[in-house]
């Protein structure tokens, strides 16, 4: 005999905000309501435009400004500026300032609001961080603690946590373009300094366990806006994914008779050096490689060959890491025009931060685990045996995806 159903009323005004475990099978799901009130505005258009929430002169539709890196026009000769009457042609300067600026000549400012952009006329933004206007997470305070287990002891069944965190979108770029393969080299180290302070500020606040930075690049990678930006999370638990890999870590240390002396990303990116086949090129400080079980067409990672954080790169090398992550997406992008396709690739970036705390099964790890960059082609749905099985169908090598972007990699790292 079965139970009668239950009618539970529904509050149909309030938006969920948890993480939820699955009974069957123990994965936990981020249920966020407040993301479905996103407006979405992606197109194909070049250039400023009026209605785009990210471009400059629109920075009261955006949340206050939680760090910015602005040129000083007083403090930057052009012959187009006139910075002390704050006339000015906008696209003059910005072209002005990518062809004789340099990374340098650029201030790092911190809670900005959204009047200091209409009173500082001299002061030109080139990158934003902004709070997130449909966060994913419940904003936090400094009393917060959240963890994976449920609130309620009692809850056998349906386990649930507030899920409370940080969301910020990252405006990487002044220009109305579309991603990473239309930047600058000044650009693109200039979005790379926002990540490396962002990460460092949420590393010194020392209440979050873990932090990453994504970008998605078209409507096929979830993106909703047009304009190039990219998104920061923060969290007070690291999430099982990343605690699954650091695990993984620490087990590989323990395994060896003398656990100081194995290294696995040492051993691993040295295996793929040797093998050869899949690398995309190589110097001292990184490798840029078609991962060996790809699960999506096109897969391609950026790690570093040396021990340490992305968080604490020198100037020098977050310049290279920078570069290569942008000339990878350019090869990606000649790659799949040679092969037919008349639209821009779509595609998402994660940058794979280790932990700022290690727990429990992952303290092993602390010391080895390594900042990586994967970028996601998005070429493929999921279908029903990927669904179902949780195994991801490639229908590209990456023996023969890293064959081809060798051909191309030469032509892709070309100065803006």
């Amino acid at each position: 005999m079965t139970s009668p159903v239950a009618r539970v009323p529904f509050n149909e005004q309030t938006d969920t905000t948890e993480f939820r475990m699955d009974p069957v099978t123990g994965h936990w799901t981020l249920i966020s309501e407040g993301r479905r009130h996103r407006p979405h505005s992606v197109h194909d258009h070049v250039g400023h435009v009026a209605s785009c929430v990210f471009c400059h002169g629109s920075e009261r539709q955006t949340c206050a400004t939680v760090a910015d890196l602005s040129l000083d026009l007083t403090r930057f000769s052009s012959s187009q500026t006139s910075a002390a009457t704050g006339s000015y042609d906008l696209n003059a300067v910005i072209n002005d300032a990518l062809r004789n600026a340099n990374a340098d000549n650029f201030i790092l400012r911190a809670s900005c609001s959204q009047d200091d952009y209409s009173q500082q006329s001299h002061r030109l933004w080139f990158v934003r961080s902004v709070e997130n206007k449909f966060p994913a997470f419940l904003k936090d305070d400094a009393s917060t603690c959240a963890t994976w287990l449920p609130q309620d002891a009692s809850a056998t069944w349906f386990k649930r946590v507030d899920a409370y965190g940080r969301h910020e979108v990252i405006v990487d770029s002044p220009r109305h373009i579309r991603g990473w393969e239309d930047f600058s080299d000044l650009e693109i180290e200039l979005a790379f300094r926002m990540f490396r302070s962002r990460l460092q500020s949420l590393r010194a606040e020392g209440r979050y366990e873990h932090a990453f930075i994504f970008k998605n690049v078209g409507v096929n990678a979830g993106a909703s806006q047009a304009h190039s930006h990219c998104q920061l999370t923060a969290n007070f638990v690291t999430p099982p994914s990343v605690s699954h890999e650091m695990t993984r870590l620490a087990q590989y240390q323990a395994d060896g008779n003398n656990s100081q002396s194995r290294n696995f990303w040492r051993e691993y990116l040295h295996a793929e050096r040797q093998c050869g086949t899949r690398v995309i090129y190589a110097d001292a400080q990184f490798l840029l490689w078609c991962p060996f079980a790809s699960g999506n067409p096109m897969q391609v990672e950026l790690c570093q060959c040396f021990d340490g954080d992305f968080v604490d790169y020198d100037d020098a090398t977050l310049r290279n890491f920078a570069r290569l992550a942008r000339d990878a997406v350019r090869a990606l992008q000649s790659l799949y025009r040679r092969q037919g396709s008349d639209k821009p690739l779509d595609y998402n970036v994660i940058l794979n931060h280790p932990p700022f705390v290690f727990k429990n099964s992952c303290a092993g790890a602390c010391g080895f685990a390594r900042t990586r960059l994967t970028i996601l082609p998005s070429i493929v749905k999921k279908a029903g045996f990927e669904l179902g099985a949780q195994i991801d169908i490639n229908p590209l090598s990456p023996e023969r995806v890293a064959y081809e972007l060798r051909r191309v990699w030469d032509n892709s790292r070309m100065t803006f």
